[in-house]
């Protein structure tokens, strides 16, 4: 047994003052009329598959090829070609650049509620033809998880997790009183502060009761699942930070859902001082300056990376291969760049260090579009429920530091290389009719159900995951329209099949 080599930092407990919006997992079923669901969407896509191509020599990117992606992404060519390739996209189904139209919303708030787009932009992807295929369920198995596990810590012993010891919570308490101290100095009272102090209050209780790090003795890791306290959900964990690096694997599942996550991050000022995309710097941030988000911008404006963004995205691609996962289908969707920001102390980075990366799963070089939207977990006629997949990855001045992957899904055949896709008026007629389905159908956050009227900023061209009638592991990637507002960020106020132009409910998965 080794004894008192790890140091276990605990989790920072902070109060979050700046509303955000809650989304609850029990949601309505919209009307059925406006879903007109298909009985199986592979029929669908049978449907529209355009027959031309295929069967012989294609044009089109091979559906999967991450390779092909990598070397487009790092071609000035190959980037006029896939703008090229858009705009005759565009061309073939009469997109606008923009668009513009205005929708009352009947029964909500004082009767003035609208929906509006003013010049609202058109994205779409770099492709002239979408298709379809299917992905099914890949939860890793736990020799898989065991492999990763030897790879990643590399000949470092893997332990146990440690529990929270005394020292851990002492840390904790020092941070909860230094945020209290500094909010009543902002002028806040101590009656708007009490559940911070219910925080400290039980911290100091869990000082009493917990161990002190010398009396902690460290167990390997044998990568067996361990049950958790909710029925039904396991867990394996797996830590090392010998050499001052802290290197954790976590795995969880359950009947509804499967996860995965490896990081690697300096022991020293652990849990504070994180890597943070734009957003989130401006969001934590606020009301630490009067010009917080002048400073933001001007730190995200000097780029001290060792890597491009493409270097990045390369990075990642080799890392899952050097893993040993099947990269078939994986799309990069998205590249941000971050910075060290501490935000316990509100300390911002001098620059870009760091890119956070998405992947997903998609077809003919286009990717799933990013939407909030979650499946809601309700028993659908026994059917499991499992959320949308999520594969994020970040890349530091050393290499690829994070890997985080919910859901994890595989790529299956391609049903068809492109897909007959309706013209755009056609589709801006769907979305002018059911827009308002955020009001009227789904528990939204209060101030819609208030009656707050929404900017409508964006609308959308990509791939979605549809849930097949008759399978609970498999399922169909589609072309779908998704529209977005200023207020809301990602979360999509109507999905729209961009073939038949029937309603899809993200939160229901069809």
């Amino acid at each position: 047994m080794m004894k008192n080599v790890l140091k276990k930092r605990g989790t920072v407990i902070s109060v979050a003052l700046a509303g955000l919006l809650a989304f609850p997992a029990c949601q309505p079923t919209p009307d059925r009329e406006a879903i007109a669901q298909k009985e199986d969407i592979n029929e669908v896509v049978e449907q529209y598959a355009d027959t031309s191509v295929g069967g012989g020599e294609s044009n089109l990117p091979e559906s999967g090829s991450i390779a092909e992606k990598k070397d487009e992404i790092e071609s000035q060519d190959g980037m006029r070609e896939t703008k090229d390739l858009s705009m005759a996209l565009g061309r073939e189904l009469g997109v606008p650049e923009a668009v513009s139209f205005e929708v009352s919303v009947p029964g909500v708030g004082d009767g003035t509620t609208t929906v509006t787009a003013n010049e609202a932009r058109i994205i779409l992807p770099d492709t002239d033809a979408l298709g379809a295929a299917v992905v099914r369920r890949n939860d890793f198995a736990q020799e898989q998880i065991k492999a990763i596990g030897d790879k990643f810590f590399d000949g470092r012993t893997p332990y146990e997790q440690m529990p929270d010891t005394k020292e851990d919570y002492f840390e904790q308490l020092e941070l909860i009183n230094k945020q209290y101290n500094d909010y009543l100095s902002q002028g806040m009272t101590e009656e708007e502060l009490a559940g911070m102090k219910e925080q400290m209050d039980y911290v100091q209780q869990m000082i009493d009761i917990s161990p002190a790090e010398a009396d902690v003795v460290l167990e390997p890791v044998d990568y067996q699942w361990q049950p958790m306290s909710v029925p039904g959900l396991e867990s394996i964990y797996a830590q090392n930070n010998e050499d001052g690096m802290n290197y954790v694997l976590s795995a969880q599942k359950e009947a509804s859902f499967f996860h995965l996550s490896v990081s690697r991050n300096s022991v020293q000022n652990q849990g504070q001082k994180q890597l943070s995309v734009l957003e989130s710097v401006i969001m934590l941030g606020q009301g630490a300056e009067s010009d917080w988000e002048e400073t933001v911008n001007k730190a995200f404006e000097n780029n001290l990376c060792n890597y491009t963004p493409d270097e990045a995205a390369s990075l990642c691609i080799e890392y899952l291969e050097d893993f040993g996962f099947d990269t078939k289908g994986l799309v990069i969707s998205d590249i941000k760049p971050m910075v060290w920001y501490d935000y316990t102390n509100n300390v911002l980075g001098d620059g870009i260090e760091g890119y956070s990366v998405t992947l997903s799963h998609g077809v003919n070089g286009v990717g799933q579009t990013d939407a909030a939207n979650s499946i809601a977990y309700v028993p659908d006629g026994g059917k499991v429920t499992y959320d949308y997949e999520k594969l994020t990855m970040t890349v530091d001045n050393f290499g690829v530091a994070q890997l985080i992957w919910s859901n994890p899904m595989v790529m299956g055949e391609t049903l068809a290389e492109k897909v007959t896709l309706l013209p755009f008026d056609q589709i801006l007629e769907r979305i002018t009719e059911h827009v308002t389905l955020a009001y009227e159908n789904y528990i939204m956050d209060e101030r819609l159900r208030n009656g707050e009227s929404l900017d409508v900023d964006r609308i959308t061209l990509g791939m979605m995951r549809i849930q097949n009638e008759d399978s609970e592991t498999e399922y169909t990637l589609i072309p779908v329209w998704d529209v977005f507002s200023s207020q809301l960020g990602t979360y999509s106020l109507v999905t729209i099949n961009a073939m038949d132009g029937s309603i899809i409910s993200r939160e229901n998965g069809y």
